[in-house]
């Protein structure tokens, strides 16, 4: 059995395949860090991995605010989730701006501590994170009005006042890789006649969509 202190308030730990260990929580005023993704902010919270010996980090950071989850994927990188009320916190290829005074933040940390991915989500807070056996990232908390748009065919929108519970699925590339989703709206169902038709398409990008293509037969 081995026992160490670390400093700061732990809040979530979770188990590497290969035996290290992965820890987040909140303030981390005494705390060691290495590799770190940010220099120590005040009153600020933290993310880190511990050698499979208990004797040294193999990477930690801070990370302003409080890092309230941390989940170990197979390729032994890290998610980590929580709040925050830092505008500047940092990111990378996030899926939208900060624009609200706190706000719920997700974070994909590498191996040996570089950021992979890191957003704001929004009006809210992040309470948990899973991760399967892709590496894919579940997401739990509650949203508020202004928070990341839901998926076509979502259970329910943002309340418009309020807080609801949220549930959110991340893949594990990098978001900017992801490909767009498209549906095609109209007719409902495919459903087709034989007859002349109105054929409407929606599509969504965490990047952007510069515009919209509808083929047929070949040709736009």
């Amino acid at each position: 059995t081995e026992t160490t202190v670390i400093g700061g308030r732990p809040e979530s730990i979770s188990a590497g395949a290969e035996g290290s260990t992965y820890i987040a929580g909140g303030e981390s005023l005494d705390f060691t860090t290495v590799n770190p993704i940010q220099t120590a902010p005040t009153g600020g919270g933290f993310a880190a991995r511990l050698n499979s010996a208990g004797t040294a980090w193999i990477w930690s950071t801070y990370l302003s605010g409080s890092m309230t989850s941390i989940a170990a994927a197979p390729d032994a990188s890290a998610w980590v989730v929580g709040i925050t009320n830092d505008d500047a916190f940092p990111t990378q290829d996030p899926l939208r701006s900060k624009t609200n005074p706190i706000e719920a933040v997700v974070l994909r940390i590498s191996a040996t501590g570089s950021m992979l991915f890191s957003s704001p989500l929004g009006d809210g807070a992040v309470f948990g994170v899973d991760v399967d056996d892709a590496g894919d990232a579940y997401i739990t908390g509650r949203a508020g009005a202004d928070f990341i748009p839901t998926t076509p065919g979502a259970y329910s929108a943002p309340p418009s006042g309020g807080f609801d519970v949220f549930v959110l699925r991340l893949h594990s590339a990098s978001p900017a890789d992801a490909p767009p989703t498209v549906t095609i709206t109209r007719p409902s169902s495919g459903t087709w006649t034989g007859n002349s038709i109105v054929v409407g398409a929606s599509a969504i990008d965490v990047v952007g969509l510069v515009e919209i293509q509808l083929w047929g037969n070949g040709a736009v």
